[in-house]
């Protein structure tokens, strides 16, 4: 939605970032994509990315725009069940009652929904354990913070192409947002760089 000239969402809140913006910076990062994957082809390689998150946190979105350009012969999406953290709880609540009221996204609410925002603090726990027990420094997690799907859409796949080598990488397209993507550290669960 438009008004007068200022992108703005669903409840009449300017986004951080603008639509045109939005659109040329995750075309050229989806351009980046496709380098990426042209490179592991070639070297016969592959790459496993893990998406985990809370309902409604944006991951569904997330991983449409990373695969949109790629080839569906070497790309394969696996949607898992129930889900942890990404998203805060006043967030969750406004996407999760925008799923009923949207009729283009009425075919996401699940039986699951109606658990989501009464486990919260039971989802939280079994997240940082999650995290606790399975990072390590060949397999660690990043964190993001996804309020904003569409920053935290371009963050996503910023932090991805830059943490991999490709032919032709255009290097200042690849920059994250460190407040947006961070590493996972065990005082993440004490300074609230997670909800609660």
């Amino acid at each position: 939605m438009s008004k007068k000239g200022t992108d703005r969402d669903s409840h009449g809140h300017a986004p951080a970032i603008s639509t045109k913006a939005y659109k040329d910076s995750l075309r050229h990062l989806q351009v980046e994509l496709v380098k990426l994957q042209r490179h592991f082809i070639k070297c016969n390689d592959k790459i496993l990315i893990i998406l985990e998150g809370r309902d409604v946190s944006g991951k569904d979105g997330t991983i449409k725009r990373i695969v949109q350009h790629l080839s569906p012969r070497e790309t394969r999406v696996v949607a898992l069940g129930k889900s942890s953290d990404d998203i805060g709880k006043a967030e969750q609540k406004r996407r999760l009652r925008d799923r009923t009221t949207d009729p283009l996204k009425q075919w996401t609410v699940s039986p699951i929904d109606d658990k989501a925002i009464k486990h919260w603090k039971a989802y939280s726990l079994a997240r940082n354990e999650m995290l606790a027990r399975s990072h390590t420094p060949t397999a660690p997690w990043t964190l993001v913070r996804a309020n904003d799907k569409r920053l935290a859409r371009l963050n996503i796949i910023k932090d991805l192409l830059g943490r991999l080598h490709y032919a032709g990488k255009d290097k200042r397209l690849i920059r994250p947002d460190p407040q947006i993507v961070f590493a996972y550290d065990i005082s993440s669960l004490a300074n609230g760089q997670l909800a609660k």
